[in-house]
């Protein structure tokens, strides 16, 4: 059975990914291999750092084994393979690696309470890219705009009447709403996001993963300033080509 990533596995989950052959074993095991010398020589890969890799990747939930000797990739591996290959596209030049301050996040709950206390602890600025609204996350939204935090969201393109609906309901619960309706609107795009993600004072930053029905796998959290600079070049992407969230009130 596979163990989900706890403890140091959560803390090592970026650092295995940026290692030598692990993209190539991946790639490998999105259509199925059989483990052995004929794909060892086929990677390019030395059998120490194969088995060493194929070990880890295994022992974080990425590549199952199925019958003898035969490897696949997990939901979280093909997840995984998906968040490298767009980061990657949107690494700048000359940056080859991502920080290891990183932590798994396995319940929906424990993602909305930890974006919560992020945003909650803002001074600066928030980027918020979301396929939905979440009423918790929301309220911390404004209020971080109570402290003359900067905010722009990014909604996913044919969700807004959910956003409507979600900006509504907060509207009974949180007094002085209407006050930062107007700003907000102005600071908002609906764009085709690839996932939520979301980036605080250019420090923090954190990725939510989602199978193709949209149903939550896991987040990862970031500590540092790569990484929070790699989803700030992303979310300015699609903040330039999205459209104005259309009018509500």
């Amino acid at each position: 059975m596979r163990r989900e990533p706890e403890g140091q596995d959560n803390l090592d989950f970026i650092t295995i990914l940026v290692k030598e052959g692990t993209t190539d074993i991946l790639e490998e095991a999105r259509d199925g291999f059989k483990s052995g010398k004929d794909v060892i020589r086929r990677l390019g890969l030395g059998q120490k750092v194969y088995y060493a890799r194929l070990g880890e990747l295994r022992r974080i939930g990425l590549v199952r084994r199925d019958g003898l000797g035969v490897y696949n990739l997990t939901d979280r591996g093909l997840l995984a393979l998906d968040l490298k290959e767009r980061l990657g596209r949107a690494l700048s030049q000359g940056m080859t690696s991502l920080p290891v301050e990183s932590r798994v996040l396995n319940e929906y709950a424990e993602m909305v309470a930890t974006l919560c206390e992020r945003i909650e602890s803002a001074k600066k600025r928030v980027k918020l890219a979301t396929r939905y609204v979440d009423t918790a996350v929301a309220k911390a939204t404004f209020d971080a705009m109570d402290r003359n935090v900067s905010v722009q969201v990014i909604y996913k393109q044919g969700k807004t009447h959910l956003g409507e609906m979600a900006l509504e309901l907060l509207g009974m619960v949180r007094n002085g709403i209407d006050a930062h309706v107007r700003e907000l609107w102005g600071n908002t795009r609906v764009s085709d996001i690839p996932f939520s993600f979301t980036v605080v004072d250019g420090h923090w930053s954190g990725i939510e993963l989602v199978t193709n029905d949209q149903t939550f796998v896991a987040a990862l959290e970031f500590e540092g300033w790569e990484t929070a600079r790699v989803l700030s070049l992303l979310f300015r992407h699609y903040y330039r080509i999205g459209t104005v969230f259309p009018r509500f009130w």
